[in-house]
């Protein structure tokens, strides 16, 4: 009798466990790819960062700072660039629907659909 008491509460507490590590997966699941591409992101910088103490002479957080600056650059400028590109051919296009139509300013939802049309 010893025995099954046992076993039913190994497969109650193995239940129990597996309930818990599927709802950590749901909790953490819009989490892993972030955490992935930060992996990514950390190994792809380690030169610069060794590089960066090198010229310090060993001063870690300013080489770390210097590092998380120079990423920062590489990867706003352009995308800085990019969206003011965007926008100013968004802009333009939609100046141009604007023009070539009978609507008026203040009518946005036409203006947007006459831009989807085109």
């Amino acid at each position: 009798m010893a025995q099954m008491a046992r076993l039913v509460s190994l497969l109650l507490m193995g239940a129990v466990i597996v309930m818990l590590g599927l709802t950590f997966y749901q909790v953490m699941a819009p989490f892993l790819m972030p955490l992935f591409l930060a992996g990514v992101l950390a190994v792809l910088c380690q030169p610069v960062y060794r590089r960066f103490l090198v010229w310090t002479k060993d001063r870690t957080p300013l080489a770390a700072g210097l590092t998380t600056c120079a990423v920062l650059m590489i990867i706003l400028v352009p995308l800085t660039l990019g969206t003011v590109a965007a926008a100013r051919q968004l802009y333009t296009l939609a100046q141009t629907t604007l023009a070539h139509s009978q609507l008026k300013g203040s009518d946005w939802t036409e203006l947007s659909r006459a831009i989807q049309a085109s």
